[in-house]
């Protein structure tokens, strides 16, 4: 590892860590823009600690534009990929979430607070 990795990895907060320099010039990005994008170590949209595994810190980026947007760790990341990108569907996700349709509903009785069968 080259002696200005190690420097920034050595004085940045505990679990950073630069991705590749191929990655890095993939987005076009210096190691100084994607440390001040990896900010205090947590996800912007769960608020998790940047981790090994599913919570790997991932450069986010429009995928019209190829413009970095910031930091997210994996599963974040794959969730605006699935999504599209698109704040509207991310709208009506949060609203069907806060209001689900099965709210209406009255809750069905648990098998046993149902009443006897016939015959039981």
């Amino acid at each position: 590892m080259s002696s200005f990795r190690q420097q920034m990895e050595d004085e940045a907060p505990k679990g950073f860590k630069l991705p590749p320099p191929a990655r890095l010039r993939h987005y076009g990005l210096t190691a100084e823009q994607y440390r001040e994008l990896w900010g205090d170590g947590f996800c912007p949209i769960c608020l998790k600690p940047f981790g090994p595994g599913p919570r790997t810190a991932c450069i986010d980026h429009d995928h019209r534009t190829w413009e970095v947007r910031g930091v997210l760790d994996t599963s974040c990341n794959y969730t605006l990929g699935y999504m599209h990108d698109n704040a509207d569907w991310f709208q009506r996700a949060a609203n069907y979430l806060l209001h689900p349709p099965t709210e209406l509903w009255t809750p069905r009785p648990r098998l046993e607070d149902a009443p006897p069968r016939q015959g039981d």
